[in-house]
């Protein structure tokens, strides 16, 4: 493996730092891996699909929801929203 020194932006470290420590991974394992990716797009000329990736909301539920009641949703998604 070689070493070699590169200039990172200031903003993009701070990325790169936070992914890292948030997939308890080192810095130097994550540029590897992001170069990785970014030459395989960059050979096949394709975007791999992003990952999908849940988003929690604390907030809660309307009043009158039932999950298992399809007629349910559909008349509380169709009301206007306040």
């Amino acid at each position: 493996m070689h070493r070699t020194t590169i200039a990172i932006e200031s903003p993009i470290e701070r990325a790169i730092r936070r992914i890292a420590a948030s997939e308890r991974r080192s810095f130097k394992e994550l540029i590897n891996h992001l170069l990785r990716q970014a030459l395989k797009t960059y050979r096949t000329g394709r975007k791999k699909p992003s990952e999908f990736k849940w988003i929690v909301s604390h907030a809660k539920p309307v009043p009158g929801f039932d999950p298992s009641n399809r007629s349910t949703y559909l008349d509380i998604i169709s009301r206007p929203f306040p």
